[in-house]
């Protein structure tokens, strides 16, 4: 199943996007949410593949709790014409999954997890490059989605390169945004919640393997 979350352009940019990234849990006991309920602080996007030089869309020091499966706008903003080929999103590492079907430690109703956890192997890096290390607080990483050869769908999304072992950016198709435009960002959340392990998780968002796109604009 794929959910189209439309922004609109008119000089104004209102995003609604599908963001996710955690570790992988081994194990067939997944689903697909009903419900994902995430706070995006701040969006910025670039020109460059390796994700220098961003703009932001929008950026809130109070974001709301949205919920990513149906059509929710997260923010608007003002940005240039062109082909943007980076991606990048400021959220809470706190999470709400509400699994379609329960399975194992993903139990009926409303599921906590916090996706940016591990102290050594979850490490992001804000846009002015200061590090940010996981922790069971609320660490607030960024997430990047990029067409450079260091995305990759086995990646974690949480750094613009891949500065360490799978914590590059995820596949971005480029997005050109030229005059009044309506588009609609797409996120496949299809069988990205794991029951398998001791705790409900968020698997990484992609499916497959390689460069495949895990955020694409049509």
């Amino acid at each position: 199943m794929k959910y189209p979350m439309v922004f609109k352009r008119l000089r104004v940019i209102c995003f609604s996007v599908a963001l996710l990234a955690g570790g992988v849990v081994s194990g067939q006991a997944v689903t697909s949410p009903s419900s994902l309920i995430v706070k995006v602080f701040e969006m910025r996007v670039s020109k460059n593949s390796d994700c220098s030089g961003a703009v932001t869309v929008f950026k809130t020091a109070s974001a709301s709790s949205i919920d990513l499966v149906g059509i929710p706008t997260m923010g608007s903003g003002s940005i240039t014409d062109g082909t943007y080929h980076c991606a990048m999103f400021h959220i809470s590492d706190f999470v709400t999954v509400t699994p379609q079907v329960p399975q194992g430690s993903c139990v009926a109703g409303p599921n906590a997890i916090d996706i940016f956890i591990n102290p050594v192997d979850d490490e992001s890096i804000t846009p002015e490059g200061t590090l940010i290390h996981g922790s069971a607080g609320e660490d607030d990483p960024w997430i990047y989605f990029s067409d450079s050869a260091s995305a990759a769908s086995v990646n974690d999304c949480f750094q613009p390169t891949t500065q360490c072992a799978c914590s590059g950016p995820c596949p971005l198709t480029p997005m050109t945004l030229a005059a009044n435009q309506t588009h609609t960002l797409v996120f496949d959340l299809d069988s990205k919640i794991d029951g398998s392990g001791g705790t409900c998780a968020l698997l990484l968002p992609h499916a497959g393997s390689g460069r495949q796109t895990v955020l694409s604009i049509r």
